[in-house]
């Protein structure tokens, strides 16, 4: 079975394609000529923001399926998230032509907006309603996607991810920002502030590995008709414990509640995921615990650190 990965060179796509290689699929990764991590022999390199550059980097290609996960990442101002969402699936889209059998989405949680804590779990047939551009531009790329797709191919599904967390994840998260920080530290090369902006919202953090897994589930279950899917772990914790929990695995000292800034007024306070919907359709649930996803992300960046330090 072949498969399109968008965004392969990103967090997700490294960890998902090395899962679909495990489970024995034929993968095409395609992402920015400029990324860092080219995942394999007969890589993609393509702006899917060019529509030109897309249609030629995809003309002659054929696929059982597609896995879209390019998206611009949450520190990308608006106009680059919006333009990557819609102009970028559009043309990702029109490229293909449609002719394949699955198309899953990587959608975000950022869709459901803040939750009154009475309708927490949230489940997928809640009315999206975003509190920001982010969750604005992924919202549009679920439309896009139905609109052009809906009656043309025979499975659709999208996955609203939840917060992913563990090793390999760059900086611009507060678990992989905090344990940088940490790190480097460890090794006399201290760089404060340790975090910033409130650590009150809770979220609902899901181990990578565990989501690749949900994707590889989806790749093999041959289900047709068109699917939400939460994924998450079911379970939100605090950005506050998150960094108690790291600093324990470093042996720093906490920070104190005591005097930390307050969120924003309209911040989303907490997004917990209901992931039954996941389990019913792919006996799928996220199985890592948070803090086993702590750790391992401890450890990969006092090796990263680790080798800096080594070539330096």
């Amino acid at each position: 079975m072949k498969i399109l990965v968008t965004g392969a060179g990103g967090f997700l796509g490294r960890h998902l394609t090395s899962a679909l290689d495990a489970a024995g699929f034929e993968t095409r990764g395609l992402d920015l000529p400029s990324t860092s991590h080219h995942p394999r022999e007969g890589f993609i390199p393509c702006d899917l923001t060019d529509a030109a550059s897309t249609r030629a980097a995809l003309r002659g290609l054929s696929f059982d399926a597609v896995v879209h996960l390019a998206a611009a990442s949450r520190t990308a101002p608006e106009a680059v998230a919006m333009r990557v969402a819609v102009e970028g699936t559009a043309n990702l889209l029109a490229a293909l032509g449609g002719d394949f059998g699955g198309f899953v989405l990587a959608g975000s949680s950022a869709v459901y907006g803040s939750v009154p804590a009475g309708d927490q779990p949230v489940v997928e047939s809640r009315a999206p309603s975003p509190a920001g551009f982010y969750g604005a531009a992924h919202l549009s790329r679920e439309r896009a996607v139905l609109d052009s797709l809906q009656g043309r191919v025979p499975a659709i599904c999208i996955f609203r991810m939840f917060n992913l967390v563990g090793p390999g994840q760059e900086p611009v998260m507060l678990v992989p920002q905090v344990a940088r920080k940490l790190a480097l530290a460890e090794v006399g090369r201290p760089e404060p502030p340790l975090f910033t902006g409130s650590l009150e919202p809770k979220r609902d953090y899901v181990d990578v590995r565990d989501v690749a897994g949900a994707y590889v589930r989806w790749l093999s279950s041959g289900i047709s008709g068109v699917h939400f899917l939460n994924i998450c772990s079911g379970a939100s914790t605090s950005g506050l414990d998150v960094v108690r929990a790291l600093c324990v695995l470093f042996g720093q000292p906490a920070p104190d509640a005591a005097g930390l800034p307050r969120a924003e007024a309209g911040a989303v306070m907490d997004l917990t995921g209901d992931g039954r919907a996941a389990l019913d359709l792919l006996g799928w649930s996220a199985s890592t615990p948070l803090a086993l996803s702590l750790e391992d992300t401890a450890r990969d960046w006092r090796r990263r650190i680790r080798d800096r330090e080594n070539r330096t």
